[in-house]
């Protein structure tokens, strides 16, 4: 959805997160719906879209975190104060 592409923008901007990467078949970030739920977040981060996670995914040196609601981890018992990827 659109708008909640906006709000995740805006969160990960206040959050200082530095880079967002959409795969294939996310909202396009640049629609008009996206940037007025962003409310300016996009000049906040790098923005990249229409990436194939199975491409992407073996050139991160760094860890990734993947959320699922299916698993009984925390993702906040994880160092999240170091750079890594976060999946949601």
């Amino acid at each position: 959805d659109p708008g909640n592409v906006g709000t995740l923008l805006r969160s990960a901007a206040a959050a200082n997160i530095k880079q967002i990467i959409c795969t294939q078949g996310s909202a396009s970030l640049w629609s008009p719906r996206v940037l007025r739920a962003g409310m300016g977040a996009h000049f906040s981060v790098n923005c990249f879209e229409n990436f194939q996670l199975t491409d992407i995914l073996p050139k991160f040196e760094i860890p990734v975190f993947v959320t699922s609601s299916h698993r009984s981890t925390s993702l906040y018992s994880k160092d999240l104060t170091q750079a890594c990827v976060w999946i949601l």
